[in-house]
């Protein structure tokens, strides 16, 4: 009894560490959504000039430039500690980039450490499943 007791706690360590992993790379509420520039344009949710960063609470997301609109998905994770969004760009399947973009709590913008003053504002607090399957990014 004392083996399976033993087994169960071990069992139940596992899942709480494996839970916890997980939640440090959710994407915050307070990061989730749509960003762009101030001077972007867009037809209802999509960018159709300028640049955009649209991110999901998965991380699920997508870097958009435009005109045309053109652009890539993202699978993204968040640092609490530096406040930092690390992700991978895809082409298809295929990982073609690597990068980091820093996140300011106070001035509430998203920017490049190389351009900090091309700030990324929020445009809307919501990037949906019908938002992703439009982009062509849903998991």
């Amino acid at each position: 009894m004392r083996h399976s007791m033993r087994n169960f706690f071990i069992f139940i360590a596992m899942v709480i560490t494996t839970l916890s992993a997980q939640g440090a790379e959710s994407i915050p509420k307070s990061v989730i959504g749509i960003w762009a520039l101030e001077n972007s344009e867009f037809q209802g949710h999509f960018l159709i000039k300028g640049e955009a960063l649209y991110l999901g609470d998965d991380g699920i997301g997508a870097i958009v430039g435009g005109p045309p609109p053109i652009g890539f998905k993202i699978i993204a994770t968040f640092n609490v500690q530096t406040n930092q969004i690390e992700f991978d760009g895809y082409e298809g399947n295929v990982k073609r980039m690597h990068g980091v973009v820093q996140y300011d709590p106070k001035r509430e913008v998203i920017f490049h450490s190389e351009s900090p003053t091309k700030l990324l504002r929020r445009r809307s607090d919501k990037f949906t499943d019908e938002d992703k399957s439009a982009l062509g990014v849903r998991p």
